[in-house]
């Protein structure tokens, strides 16, 4: 048998250089915590497996998580404390070199095997120089350190290379030096084990990697898993590719149905969509059919009132001309009276008399003149007051107004002359009234200005409108506009250019913002432009100037760069928004964010200036790009456009009765004196009382003189009454002349605005939204409304106007929200048309919707089946017949480590153990289906089985992904069972491990354990029979028997020895007289005051020493148990 004899360390831990004597079955390393007796086991666990990291577990029986590696050992780092933290070192610079040497019964027979590395402080990690096997070389501490002044060190690796190799070839040997862990271990193994007995390397490793962590072990299924049985592969790759097939194909059909189902979700938004817009338009109409009723109605009045207003002013005009005929006649019959009065003998003594009152009526009727036109001057600038400040928020001054119009009216029409107090009333209100109209004025005028900017943006949007372009901001539609009054046609950038991809659309709309509205005007008129946008003092309106493009107008973009994705027609455009773009380039990732100072992702995130940020994204609503107005759109605009026409008249209208009432005032108080007024009327009075005065005295008249003065002045009453009828007359027919002119001018109005509703009446209804049962519907409703309303057809024309301003919004919204999902679904299609008009993608996705429903799902089903069958065929030939052979390996390599375990003596209360296996609930079903015969070449069964196909599947493309690894049994095929250890005595079954973990003392629960890692150990060295056995066989153990009892420790060990392994322990101090009894020598550790030197005493144990120390053992000593029952006995009798 092969034994490891020596250990040769260099710069290990706290070693600067020792050899270590092993030539023996077991040896112990033996000290307090932190003398390095586990560093000594996890040195040889170093050399045993090559430095693969994968299967070095250092300090694994630590109470303690360990952060331990091989540059930690080599610079002899000591750490301390809760987190583990380095506190002290031996060295900052190692070269470190591992040396196992093996020997053979013969002579010759030997091999040194290890591993050379080299590490420092500064560097995070060790580098291996070289891993080496030297058969026939049987290395000392001497070949690996040179001398260097008086003192000594490791010996540089190239000249150790050199040495060895010399040393190889002088023995006759070929020797193995290498870099690859995998390869060293297959050379140290073929040269370890017995020749005919070959060791598996992936065997070897991972039984030695388990048999170092034997102390925490929390689950022993797991365990034994790993231990007992060598997981084999297994092709997957055919069934793998037809289920792969099979999974894309089903992953096809769930991608057509969710399609599907998206799709009618979508053909739902946009059904939505069109009864909004059916209803819209219906209500459109029914609304302009009842305006429409409603105006010929006022037409038939309008005429009616025509008629009858004609018919009247013909009946006072030929009263006016009777009454001018008739008055001549009247006045010649009233003078020849006079005549013969005046020239009667009695009354000509009277005409002196007669003259001074005929001069003095004269004087009054001038001076009462003056006076009524100052009256109907001040009347007139009362009811402009009152007209100006109706419903302009000034109650106060508007109540005076008319209440002195009152007062002055009242005066007019009782024939009295307004008063100097009345006069100085109205003067006082004037004065006081003047400056609140100054500032109804200048409010005024500034609507008037608001009103006429917004008439030009209105102006503006429906001329962009007319050219297909969606513009949002009131300065590009003012400049817009401007520019059509001058003859200058001008097209924002953004409507010129189209985006290639949709997905892009929301990042470059939001990043270009009002760069999109940028204008291109006529080529040469980009001077005459911005000089009338500087005249108008239009501001934040860029127009491009082609000659600040002259070097990019042909540059074309990198392909990652963010202006590849805009395409154009339009050089000048395109030129233009590549430019503000630059060199931004398409970027998905945050790191790629990090890594370009000039960045965009579809998510709308921009690296730029030095920074990262988020865009706030625009709707879709607000997309110009490439975007085609809808109907929507156009009506809003041209809604927009009759409000702000409107709202300018109105304004207009308000400025001009605002500034007539300011003329009026203005005019009277600076052509009307109080004190003067008031002495004009006293004059007046004078007069009219003075001619009053003068009388003709005509008392003693005779009897024809009387007569004559009767008829004179009946006649003189006649003419009075005919003259005022004919004053009252001349304005009364010019009224009703006026009136009829307003209301023929109305009806000309009416009869137009009938022909425009019958115009809008036949657009409507032969638009592709309008729909009669929807119109006889809402119109029956409208005029059930009309006739039980008070307002009468006026309610459901406003309940409509309503409804339509609701139905447009939820249009709007409603186009949103389908145009954003089918953008969202199209974003890899080449679909431009349909995602600027929503009614060909309402078309389109209703023709998608019929194809995946038909061919596409039907097509895909068959292939699926296809396929299913063509998978289960290849599962049951590449994967099913492997797996069921390897299940029935399992249970033959149960029985071969059952028989070691037939060999091992009975432990503490006559125990036995032995291996047992039972199905894993979580893939029993899998396993009955591979291993039930009945289905085999049986097409459609293996697949028939619920959810089995599924399953097979998802694990078959973890197997490719790794995921869930360690739970896939066509992965490792030993998870098909749940291991455990069966604990038997007298031949019956009492316990099983797995039950008594946590439960049991450690001693009844970790002496299996160690039987476990032992029969796995010798299995995979190939012991069979250890008295013949020609290889090596080596456990190492940590903390060795922790928590067992001494008896149970001497019983285990005995079993180890009886295995044929050869043992290197570690324990504690305080553990030394358990562990006596089970080592044939031991290194009795010690590291003064817990520094940075440790050193090592030899101690063996001798025979004697050994059976002394089991003699008080009942177990070893049953003499001791049968005289201690006699004495007992024999003092009770």
């Amino acid at each position: 048998m092969k034994r490891l004899v020596e250990v040769h360390l260099t710069h290990f831990y706290l070693w600067d250089y020792e050899t270590f004597d092993l030539d023996r079955q077991v040896t112990g390393f033996i000290g307090a915590n932190g003398a390095g007796k586990t560093s000594l086991g996890d040195s040889i666990q170093v050399a045993l497996v090559g430095g693969h990291g994968q299967y070095m577990h250092f300090n694994a029986q630590s109470v303690q998580k360990d952060a331990r590696s091989l540059r930690a050992y080599a610079l002899g780092m000591i750490r301390s404390g809760d987190d583990n933290q380095v506190v002290r070192r031996k060295r900052d610079e190692a070269l470190t070199y591992i040396t196992l040497v093996f020997k053979g019964e013969r002579e010759q027979d030997v091999v040194s095997a290890g591993i050379c590395f080299h590490s420092r402080l500064s560097e995070r990690d060790h580098h291996v120089l070289g891993l080496y096997v030297l058969p026939g070389v049987c290395l000392t501490l001497d070949n690996h350190l040179e001398t260097v002044g008086e003192g000594r060190r490791p010996m540089d690796w190239p000249l150790f290379e050199r040495s060895v190799r010399n040393l190889a070839a002088h023995a006759g040997r070929t020797c193995t030096i290498t870099l690859k862990p995998e390869k060293y271990v297959e050379e140290l193994l073929h040269n370890i084990q017995q020749s005919d007995k070959a060791i598996n390397v992936r065997t070897y490793l991972r039984t030695l990697s388990h048999s170092v962590n034997l102390k925490h072990v929390e689950s022993v299924g797991d365990f034994l898993r790993k231990y007992l049985v060598e997981a084999e592969a297994i092709d997957k790759q055919g069934t793998l590719r037809h289920m792969q097939s099979l999974r894309q194909l089903s992953a096809k059909i769930a991608d057509v149905k969710q399609q599907i189902a998206t799709l009618d979700i979508i053909e739902k938004r946009f059904n939505v969509l069109r009864e909004h817009l059916v209803h819209k338009v219906v209500m459109e109409t029914v609304r302009t059919q009842i305006q429409y009723e409603s105006g010929d109605a006022n037409l038939d009045a309008l005429t009616k009132k025509i008629r009858a207003l004609e018919n009247k002013i013909k009946i006072d005009d030929e009263r006016r001309e009777l009454l001018q005929s008739t008055l001549p006649e009247m006045r010649e019959i009233c003078g020849q009276l006079q005549s013969r009065f005046d020239t009667d003998p009695l009354i000509v003594k009277s005409a002196q008399s007669s003259a001074i009152r005929a001069a003095k009526d004269g004087e009054s009727k001038v001076r009462r003149k003056d006076i009524d036109r100052v009256q109907v001057a001040v009347r007139t600038a009362l009811s402009s007051i009152a007209a100006a400040l109706q419903r302009m928020g000034y109650e106060g001054d508007l109540a005076g107004a008319e209440i002195l119009l009152t007062r002055w009216d009242s005066l007019a029409k009782n024939g009295v002359v307004p008063s100097g107090d009345d006069m100085g009333t109205a003067i006082a209100f004037f004065s006081e009234v003047g400056a609140v109209l100054n500032r109804l004025k200048e409010a005024q005028d500034k609507t008037f200005d608001v009103a006429e900017k917004q008439l030009d943006v209105a102006e503006g949007r429906v001329a962009a409108n007319t050219r297909g372009f969606r513009i949002t901001g009131e300065e590009i539609l003012r400049a817009i506009a401007a520019f059509a009054k001058s003859g200058i046609s001008a097209t924002p950038v953004g409507s010129l250019v189209e985006i290639k991809d949709a997905s892009w659309q929301a990042a470059i709309e939001s990043f270009l913002r009002r760069n999109r509205f940028s204008l291109v005007v006529d080529a040469g008129k980009e001077s005459a432009a911005i000089a009338l946008l500087k005249k108008q003092g239009i501001r934040e309106v860029t127009v491009v100037v082609p000659n600040h493009l002259s070097s990019s107008i042909h540059k074309v973009p990198e392909p990652d760069n963010v202006g590849a994705l805009l395409a154009s027609n339009h050089p000048v455009a395109l030129a233009y928004l590549r430019q503000i773009i630059g060199n931004m380039r398409q970027v998905e990732t945050e790191e790629e964010l990090e890594r370009y100072s000039r960045a965009l992702s579809k998510d709308c995130m921009l690296s730029a200036n030095g920074g990262t940020k988020g865009l706030r994204e625009l709707p879709p609503s607000e997309w110009i790009i490439g975007v085609r107005l809808s109907e929507i759109d156009r009506k809003e605009a041209h809604n927009a456009y009759i409000d702000a026409k409107e709202a300018k008249e109105k304004a207009k209208r308000q400025c001009a009765l605002t500034e007539c009432a300011r003329t009026q005032v203005g005019t009277l108080l600076n052509s009307i004196d109080v004190a003067a007024y008031a002495n004009d009327i006293d004059e007046y009075a004078t007069c009219c009382q003075e001619a009053s005065a003068i009388l003709v005295d005509a008392k003693d008249l005779p009897e024809h003189l009387a007569t004559l003065k009767k008829k004179i002045e009946l006649q003189t009453t006649a003419i009075k009454n005919a003259d005022s009828e004919l004053v009252t007359l001349l304005p009364a027919i010019g009224v009703l002349q006026g009136q009829l002119v307003e209301l023929e001018k109305n009806k000309v109005e009416c009869a137009k605005s009938l022909d425009e509703y019958v115009k809008q009446l036949d657009l409507l209804k032969s638009g592709v939204d309008y729909e009669s049962e929807v119109f006889e519907r809402i119109y029956a409703k409208c005029m059930h409304m009309a006739d039980t309303h008070h307002m009468g057809a006026a309610a459901p024309i406003s309940w409509l106007a309503t409804e339509v301003k609701s139905r447009e919004q939820k249009a709007i919204t409603a186009e949103s929200v389908a145009r954003s999902e089918f953008i969202t679904f199209t974003e890899s299609m080449d679909l431009r048309e349909e995602r600027k008009d929503w009614r060909l993608a309402a078309q389109w996705v209703h023709q998608r919707l019929e194809l995946l429903q038909g061919s596409t799902l039907g097509l895909y089903e068959k292939d699926a089946d296809d396929a299913r069958n063509a998978a289960e065929l290849s599962f049951q030939s590449d994967v099913k017949f492997k797996i069921r052979e390897a299940c029935s390996g399992v249970e033959q390599s149960i029985r071969d480590l059952n028989k070691i375990l037939e060999a091992c003596p009975a432990f503490t209360g006559g125990e036995h153990y032995e291996f047992c296996w039972t199905l894993s609930p979580t893939h029993e079903p899998l396993y009955k289906a591979i291993t039930d015969r009945s289905m085999d070449f049986q097409p459609g069964s293996m697949f028939a089985v619920e959810g089995l196909q599924e399953q097979v599947a998802m694990l078959l493309e973890n197997c490719q992904s790794g995921n869930d690894k360690e739970n896939n049994p066509f992965e490792d095929y030993r998870l098909f069972f749940n291991f455990d250890l069966r604990i038997m005595v007298g031949g019956k079954e009492v316990d099983r491990l797995s039950r008594r973990m946590g439960v049991a003392s450690n001693g009844e629960h970790r002496v299996p354990f160690y039987v476990i890692a032992g029969a796995a150990l010798a299995n995979a060295f190939r012991i069979k029979n250890p008295t013949t056995h020609q290889g090596a066989g080596v456990m190492i153990v940590d903390e060795a028997f922790y928590g067992i009892d001494a008896q149970n420790t001497f019983a285990t060990s005995e079993f180890l020895r009886s295995l044929g392994l050869q043992i290197i322990l570690a324990g504690p101090d305080t553990e030394v007289g358990k562990l006596l009894p089970t080592m044939d020598a031991y290194y009795d550790l010690y590291r003064p005051d817990n520094g940075l030197d440790v050193f090592s005493e030899f101690n063996g144990v001798k025979p004697e020493t050994r059976r002394k120390l089991l003699s008080d053992m009942p177990d070893r000593n049953p003499e001791l148990v049968e005289g201690m029952i006699a004495k007992i006995e024999s003092e009770t009798a």
